[in-house]
């Protein structure tokens, strides 16, 4: 079972790396995810939920729709990346296993990884 300093070592490799502009190792859990993810709560979920998923996906388990619904209602742009680690920790104990020789089912996650605005190409 993961445990809350694995899970913060996890995300705050995500945010340096999704955000490196704006990451400052000293204080990066007390910045607002907001802050790193322009302010947009969808990119807020996608992040938690793909961090969380990735820490369960280790030991072969997956998080069921209703317990990442539960996470993402409780972490938002004006959470910082501590305040999210307990919700996250806590979803990722409540992941299911995958039944052996199976994938795990495929619910409602974004198809591909979200890209913030400040690091998209601009149109000229």
């Amino acid at each position: 079972m993961p445990t809350r300093a694995q899970i913060k070592a996890i995300l705050r490799q995500r945010i340096s790396s999704d955000d490196p502009t704006n990451f400052n190792s000293a204080i990066w859990d007390k910045v607002r995810l907001g802050v790193y993810y322009d302010e947009d709560e969808e990119l807020v979920d996608i992040i938690v939920y793909e961090t969380t998923a990735y820490i369960a996906g280790v030991e072969n388990r997956f998080i069921p729709e209703q317990v990442w619904r539960n996470l993402i209602s409780k972490v938002n742009p004006n959470n910082t990346p501590d305040e999210a680690v307990d919700p996250m920790l806590e979803a990722a104990l409540r992941a299911e296993l995958v039944p052996e020789g199976q994938e795990p089912p495929a619910v409602n996650r974004p198809k591909i990884r979200p890209t913030l605005r400040s690091a998209r190409k601009q149109n000229s």
